[in-house]
């Protein structure tokens, strides 16, 4: 009985999003790889300490990246709990989109050995297989979440980062996982379509950005994210958060924190070293209290 409820749950949820929003911006500090554990926690917070000295009443956020990186909650439950006094954004990425493309998915991810082709035909097609680990996954991430969140906890899902997905996968992806919620199977989350090709939405709750000139048009409930935008300056990221003030969420980046530099050649996930600089503290910290 309780199930018929949730869209009007979901509903309430976006347009206090909203409303938040309009006045002041969820901010944070991309974090995919805050799951390995070996990611610098400490450091990566200190950003958000250093910007809670310029804004005391800053609106938080963080994004991970599921499974590739690791399966550590420690740095997501330490957010959480930092901020329990105020509403704070998680949001998860079900998939890696790019690593897909590249493929370069391995251990922790969903279906690695599954081409781009293989997973939209499967999806499309309602592939048994394909639906059961959206479900499984879909699982895991709201047992998850009932582990490191608390009431003012707020959580966005996107179904994969720079999405791959075909329009007619993506509507079973979105279909099959409504319809769990709606069977009382999963809980409901805000949905995130952050596509890489097409540009197509669905029914998603939240539209992702990631391009430097790209700017939303009407669209308020939206996540912006300068990932993969490499060398970025602290002119770059402001001029990126000015153009993007009107989403709901702004997330900086900066590659070392993925264990990426533009110029490295690609290595596993998992395997990688994380660096957060004395300088991105200061520089990210002044920049997430900016107006």
């Amino acid at each position: 009985m309780a199930t018929r409820w949730l869209p009007l749950l979901l509903l309430l949820w976006v347009a206090a999003t909203h409303q938040t929003a309009s006045a002041q911006q969820f901010r944070g500090v991309a974090s995919f790889a805050a799951m390995h554990p070996g990611f610098p926690c400490d450091r990566w917070l200190s950003i958000y300490g250093e910007a809670l000295k310029r804004k005391p009443d800053l609106l938080p956020a963080m994004v991970v990246l599921w499974g590739d990186f690791g399966s550590d909650e420690t740095c997501v439950k330490r957010f959480a709990d930092v901020f329990r006094d105020r509403p704070h954004v998680i949001e998860v990425h079900f998939a890696n989109g790019p690593g897909r493309r590249n493929r370069q998915l391995a251990e922790g991810s969903f279906f690695p050995e599954w081409s781009v082709e293989e997973l939209n035909v499967r999806l499309a097609s309602g592939d048994f297989v394909a639906l059961g680990g959206v479900h499984w996954v879909m699982r895991e991430i709201e047992r998850f979440a009932a582990r490191v969140e608390n009431p003012n906890t707020r959580w966005l899902v996107s179904w994969e980062l720079e999405s791959n997905l075909t329009p007619a996968a993506a509507v079973m992806w979105e279909a099959h996982y409504r319809t769990l919620v709606a069977l009382g199977e999963l809980r409901s989350f805000a949905l995130v379509a952050n596509p890489h090709s097409p540009q197509w939405f669905g029914g998603a709750e939240f539209r992702e950005f990631h391009s430097r000139t790209g700017k939303p048009s009407g669209v308020p409930n939206c996540v912006a994210n300068e990932d993969g935008n490499y060398d970025q300056s602290v002119s770059d990221s402001r001029a990126f958060l000015k153009r993007y003030r009107s989403c709901a969420v702004a997330l900086l980046w900066r590659g070392a924190h993925q264990g990426r530099t533009k110029a490295s050649a690609f290595t596993l996930p998992r395997s990688r070293e994380f660096v957060v600089s004395d300088r991105d503290i200061i520089e990210l910290g002044k920049l997430l209290s900016e107006d």
